[in-house]
């Protein structure tokens, strides 16, 4: 694959590793990191267990129909069913 693969970056306080990653999601918002991911530090073999579990729920997700009241996502290492949030 043209992907390229991870980039370890050590800090030097936990607190740190901490503060960053709680923050990870606000790239998202951005458009132009939006394809940036941030992750704790994980062993080939847990980067393979969590891409599997990611592929999967991506499936189930992809199976349902817009009028189902809830949704697939991860929690820990398990798939879960998660309600939808209603407008309001």
């Amino acid at each position: 694959t043209n992907k390229p693969g991870p980039i370890l970056v050590e800090l030097a306080k936990d607190i740190l590793c901490n503060t960053i990653l709680a923050s990870a999601k606000k790239l998202r918002n951005n458009a132009q990191h939006k394809v940036i991911y941030l992750s704790p530090d994980l062993t080939e073999a847990q980067r393979l267990q969590d891409f599997n579990l990611r592929t999967e729920r991506n499936k189930m997700n992809q199976a349902r129909t817009d009028n189902d009241p809830f949704w697939y996502g991860i929690r820990g290492n398990k798939i879960v069913i998660l309600k939808k949030k209603t407008d309001q």
